[in-house]
This record gives C-alpha cells, sequence and structure tokens, in this order.
C-alpha cells in the first residue's frame, strides 16, 4: 500500500496520468481498508485494555483510599484514647479539684500522676493546696489570738470602768468633805473676826489692860489672818 501510494505520488508529480491509470487501486484500497481495519480492531483492544486498566487502578485506588482511611481512623481512635487518658481525665480531675478549692473544702487530697504537663500541672495544684491550708490555720490561730486578746482588753476595760467610777465617788466624797472644810473654816474666820472686834472694844474700853490684851489682840489677828489665808486656800483648789 505504501508503495502504491508512492507511485502515485511519483507518477502525479511527473503528469504521467496514463501510468497513474494502470496502477491497481483497487488492490491498494483494499489494502488500506484491511490496515485501517486492523488499526480500528488494535486501537479497540488498546482502548478496552486501557479501560481495564483504568478500572483495575480505580479499584485499586479505592481499596488504598479505604484502607489508608481505616488506618487513619485506627490511629485517630488510639490518639483520642490516649488523649483520654494522658490529657482529658486528669484534666477533668484537676478541674473537680479546682472546684472543689474554690468551693472551700481543702480536705480532698490530690495526687500527681506522673511526669507529664498534667502531673507538673496536678503537683502545682497539690502545692498551692498545702498553701492554702497553712494560710487558712494561720489566719485561724491569729483569729483565736484576737478574739482571745478582745476578751482580755473588754475584762480590762470593765476593771478600769468600775476602778473610774470608784475614783469618781471619792473624789465626789473629797469634794464634800473640802467643802464642809470650807464652811467650817469660814465660820471660824468669822468667829474670829467677831472676837478681834470683841476685842478692839475692850481695849478700847480698857486702855490700860496691859501687856495681857495686847497679846490676846495680837494672838487673835494672827488667827485671823491663819484663817483667811486658810480660806483663801481652799476656795482656790
Amino acid at each position: 500500500m505504501y508503495d502504491v501510494l508512492q507511485q502515485s505520488i511519483h507518477y502525479l508529480k511527473a503528469d504521467n496520468y496514463a501510468a497513474y491509470g494502470n496502477l491497481d487501486a483497487q488492490k491498494a484500497q483494499d489494502d488500506m481498508e484491511q490496515v485501517y481495519d486492523q488499526w480500528l480492531s488494535q486501537n479497540a483492544q488498546l482502548i478496552k485494555l486501557a479501560s481495564d486498566q483504568n478500572q483495575s487502578s480505580f479499584t485499586q485506588m479505592q481499596w488504598t483510599l479505604g484502607i489508608i482511611l481505616l488506618i487513619v481512623l485506627i490511629v485517630l481512635a488510639f490518639i483520642w484514647l490516649g488523649l483520654q487518658r494522658v490529657l482529658l481525665r486528669p484534666l477533668q480531675r484537676i478541674m473537680a479539684h479546682i472546684q472543689t478549692i474554690a468551693d472551700g473544702d481543702l480536705t480532698h487530697e490530690i495526687e500527681a500522676e506522673g511526669r507529664s504537663e498534667m502531673g507538673q500541672l496536678a503537683a502545682g495544684l497539690k502545692t498551692m493546696q498545702q498553701s492554702l491550708i497553712r494560710t487558712v490555720s494561720a489566719v485561724r490561730d491569729n483569729a483565736d489570738s484576737i478574739y482571745t486578746g478582745a476578751g482580755e482588753i473588754s475584762a480590762g476595760s470593765s476593771d478600769l470602768s468600775s476602778r473610774t467610777e470608784q475614783q469618781a465617788s471619792a473624789l465626789e466624797e473629797t469634794a464634800a468633805s473640802m467643802e464642809q472644810l470650807t464652811a467650817t473654816v469660814r465660820q471660824n474666820t468669822d468667829n474670829a473676826r467677831q472676837a478681834t472686834g470683841l476685842a478692839k472694844t475692850a481695849s478700847e474700853t480698857a486702855r490700860k489692860g496691859g501687856r495681857v490684851v495686847d497679846n490676846v489682840v495680837s494672838t487673835m489677828n494672827d488667827i485671823a489672818e491663819s484663817s483667811e489665808k486658810i480660806v483663801d486656800i481652799t476656795s482656790v483648789d
């Protein structure tokens, strides 16, 4: 077929139409159709083979993806279980301990598990709980001391109040006594003044009463002056 085509091209280029007409074109056409049919058959076989291969590859890919997906799900399940064991459950216990401490209960014991981050967090929470226990105990002891001191201060205040009342009563009695003393001194002063007046009258009446009368008058004057000084002193107090 190839040779016939080459000859046809050669004759046509040479304008040798007679030779071109003598060529066995039908045989060449039949050969070409046979070759074309073979090509179609081979092409169909190749297409079918490629389709089968594609289908097989697609099936294998589906199986591969399914296996990979199954492996991923299994790995995720193990990861989830590991997270539950290593992270979530310890975290839930720690949150429960924190809530218990926030409610004011410091009696629950906190266990530190392992050396992981959750274990370190639990250890830190345990240290904080112990510090809170010591702080609360110290505050309670200080409150007891303050309560005891307040009781002692109250008792001392009551004693001081009682003593103050006693001193006030004694001062009132002293003031009453001073008033009585002042009244007595004033009465003595009046008496001394009266005696002085009498002495002066007697002195005028008996000019020659002698030294005894003068001494009496002088003595009475001294008594009167002393009485006035006493009155002045008691009045100032």
